[in-house]
C-alpha cells in the first residue's frame, strides 16, 4: 500500500498544528493473480496448471487518515481505506502437460468488500539528509488488508459442456477472499516550494504474508467452500508522489499519483470432497496497481 497523498504532519509540513484529519478519494487500475503447479503431483498437468487472473480491475476507494507530530521531528500517520466501486475482468485458465489448454473462462468482477489499514511513523532521532532540493528522512510502515471479489457470470471458450457455453451475468461463479499483512522501511522526501506549497515523495519496501481463499461455486468435486487455499510469502514496493497546497489556515488540498507492485511465493491446498486434502503444490502470486488520489486535510 502506498502512503496517502494527503498531508503527513511531519517536519516541513505546511499545516501548523500538531495533528491533522484527512479525507480523500482514490481511483486505480491494477492486476492480481495466483497460479499453482500440480505437474509433480500428476504429470498430466502443466506448469502452471491453473492461472486465476484479475486483469485489469478498476476500483474507487475512500481514505480516512489521522496524522500527528511530537517532539523534535517524530511523527505518525494512520490511514484507513474502504473500497466503494470496482469492475473489470477475471480469467480462469487451466492447462494439461505442454500447456495445452483444457479450460478457459471469462467473468466480470464485482467488489463485495475491501478494507485496508496502514500505520507509518518515524522517530526524530533517526535524522534526515539533503537529496538535491529535497530533504529525506526514513520511517517504518506496517499494513494489513482484506478484500473480497466475486467473478460474476461466465463465458467459456475451451472445456465447455457445449459450444459457447455461458452463465447468466448475475450468477457468482468464483469468490476470492484475500488477507495480507506486511511491514518494512520507507523513505520520505520533501521539497518545500514556498510557505503554502510542497512536494512529497514516499518510497516503501515491505515483506509479509498473504492468504488467498478461492470458492469455486460450480465445482462439486472440491467439497465445501472455500475449497482452494493459497498461502504466500510476499514482497512489495511502492512509490507515491504528491503535491500539497495550503488553501486556508490549517487546511490544504492534495493531488497525488502512485504505483505499487509485488510478488509472492507459497503453496496451494485443494480440499477434495472424498479424499484427503492435496497440499504443498507450488504457487505464485502477483499484483500491481497505479492510480490517482485527491484529498483534503484539516489541522487541529
Amino acid at each position: 500500500m502506498s502512503v496517502s497523498a494527503l498531508a503527513i504532519a511531519a517536519p516541513g509540513a505546511s499545516l501548523a498544528m500538531d495533528h491533522s484529519l484527512r479525507l480523500g478519494t482514490v481511483v486505480q487500475s491494477g492486476v492480481f493473480g495466483v497460479s499453482h503447479d500440480a505437474s509433480d503431483y500428476d504429470p498430466q498437468y502443466g506448469d502452471p496448471t491453473s492461472v486465476l487472473d484479475f486483469a485489469p480491475v478498476q476500483s474507487m476507494a475512500l481514505e480516512l487518515g489521522l496524522s500527528g507530530v511530537w517532539g523534535a521531528g517524530s511523527w505518525y500517520d494512520l490511514t484507513a481505506r474502504a473500497g466503494i466501486l470496482s469492475g473489470g475482468q477475471f480469467r480462469d485458465s487451466d492447462y494439461y502437460s505442454g500447456q495445452v489448454t483444457f479450460s478457459d473462462t471469462l467473468s466480470d468482477v464485482a467488489l463485495e468488500g475491501s478494507f485496508s489499514l496502514a500505520l507509518r511513523g518515524a522517530d526524530g532521532g533517526w535524522g534526515s539528509w539533503a537529496v538535491g532540493s529535497f530533504q529525506a528522512s526514513p520511517y517504518v510502515v506496517g499494513s494489513l488488508g482484506y478484500r473480497q471479489f466475486d467473478a460474476v457470470g461466465l463465458d467459456c471458450s475451451v472445456g465447455c459442456t457445449q459450444p459457447d457455453f455461458s452463465v447468466f451475468d448475475d450468477v457468482v461463479v468464483i469468490t476470492q477472499d484475500v488477507f495480507d499483512v506486511q511491514a518494512g522501511p520507507g523513505i520520505r522526501l520533501v521539497q518545500q516550494i514556498d510557505a503554502d506549497q510542497r512536494v512529497e515523495i514516499h518510497g516503501e519496501v515491505m515483506a509479509g504474508y498473504r492468504h488467498v481463499a478461492d470458492s469455486h461455486h460450480f465445482r462439486n468435486d472440491l467439497g465445501p467452500t472455500p475449497n482452494i487455499l493459497f498461502d504466500f510469502a510476499v514482497a512489495s514496493a511502492s512509490i507515491d508522489v504528491a503535491y500539497m497546497r495550503q488553501i486556508s489556515e490549517g487546511a490544504e488540498i492534495s493531488l497525488g499519483a502512485f504505483a505499487d507492485g509485488g510478488l509472492g511465493y507459497g503453496q496451494a491446498t485443494f480440499w477434495a470432497q472424498s479424499d484427503e486434502p492435496v497440499s504443498g503444490l507450488p504457487a505464485l502470486n502477483w499484483q500491481g496497481n497505479a492510480g490517482l488520489r485527491l484529498g483534503l486535510g484539516v489541522a487541529f
